[in-house]
């Protein structure tokens, strides 16, 4: 049986994962602009040499979306479908990866936007790719 007091930290965790949700969109659209705009500050953190993949940050901003899509108080049919949009978007950009990787052939997703930057961007001559280990 739920307390008064186990709702009550329900909707604090509710509230916060949305908080920390539209704060991943906002840097992933940071990181964009960045790409956009040659911001270096904005690409990468002060202890990682790596960017982030330009495509990273779209697949965070369509699961953050589709989070707050399917979160929302009003529900509506269209909501869900755009959120199921995003989230088969987000599997199908991993899948290919991930199937890149598994079979040893390279779909080049992760080099479709900024293709020109990206290459410019290696320090170290460590390639700009999604990870796909930690």
């Amino acid at each position: 049986m739920l307390t008064p007091t186990d709702f009550q930290l329900q909707g604090k965790l509710t509230s916060w994962s949305v908080y920390l949700v539209i704060i991943l969109i906002i840097i992933a659209t940071l990181v964009l602009i960045a790409w956009a705009f040659g911001i270096m500050l904005l690409k990468r953190t002060i202890f990682h040499p790596i960017a982030m993949n330009p495509t990273t940050a779209v697949t965070f901003i369509f699961s953050g979306t589709a989070f707050l899509l399917y979160s929302s108080k009003q529900v509506s049919s269209l909501k869900q479908n755009f959120g199921s949009i995003l989230s088969i978007l987000v599997l199908l950009i991993g899948l290919l990866k991930f199937a890149g990787v598994i079979f040893g052939f390279d779909t080049h997703i992760d080099a479709m936007l900024f293709s020109q930057k990206l290459p410019m961007d290696m320090p170290g001559n460590i390639s700009n790719r999604m990870a796909t280990t930690g």
